[in-house]
C-alpha cells in the first residue's frame, strides 16, 4: 500500500477481487449474500442448497431449517415451528 495524504492506495500487484455470491428474488431483493476472501474455499453445493431453499420458500411460503435439503420437512414460520 502507498499512502497519499489521508488515503491508502493498493498497488496493482496487490489487488485481487474477493469472491461474492448474491441470490436476488424476482422483486430485486437480495435474499442471500456471501463474500469470501481469496484463501477460504467456496462450496458450490451450499450455494445450490441455498438456492433450492429460497425457491422452496418462495413457492410454498414456508421457512427451511438450517442444513435443509429438498427432501426434508420445512418448518412453519411460527414460534412453535422455529423452536423445533
Amino acid at each position: 500500500m502507498v499512502r497519499h495524504g489521508n488515503y491508502l492506495t493498493l498497488q496493482i500487484a496487490e489487488v485481487a477481487a474477493p469472491r461474492g455470491l448474491f441470490l436476488i428474488d424476482k422483486e430485486g431483493i437480495v435474499r442471500h449474500a456471501v463474500i469470501n476472501d481469496l484463501p477460504p474455499g467456496r462450496n458450490v453445493d451450499e450455494a445450490l442448497r441455498m438456492l433450492d431453499a429460497l425457491q422452496f420458500a418462495e413457492k410454498h411460503g414456508e421457512a427451511c431449517p438450517a442444513s435443509w435439503e429438498g427432501s426434508a420437512e420445512d418448518i412453519r414460520p411460527t414460534a412453535d415451528g422455529a423452536a423445533g
